[in-house]
């Protein structure tokens, strides 16, 4: 998993900076609900942590309407149940576990 910081529209045209986070083959995995704050426990690990926010404009501008899109057709592909269901009997009866009845 790799996150980054990045510039995300609101719902009602606002930005801010939030951390996204990625599998390694950029697949979505989820980004923080509320902005992220600058807070460092030194000036020089704030200053760090400001270039990285600065980094995040040049990246593409996200929006949440596109990364909760991403977010639900991915949760829509995980909770599809592939292939038909059978009954326990059924399964039973085809592994050999019970007689099958007429």
């Amino acid at each position: 998993m790799i996150w980054t910081y990045r510039v995300v529209r609101d719902e009602i045209g606002r930005y801010s900076v939030r951390e996204v986070y990625q599998e390694r083959d950029g697949t979505l995995i989820t980004y923080s609900k509320t902005p992220a704050a600058p807070i460092g426990s030194s000036a020089e690990d704030l200053l760090h942590q400001m270039q990285s926010f600065r980094d995040a404009f040049e990246l593409p501008i996200l929006s949440i309407a596109e990364l909760e899109a991403v977010l639900s057709k991915q949760e829509n592909k995980r909770t599809e149940k592939p292939g038909a269901s059978i009954s326990l009997q059924e399964l039973k009866a085809e592994l050999g576990l019970e007689p099958e009845f007429a």
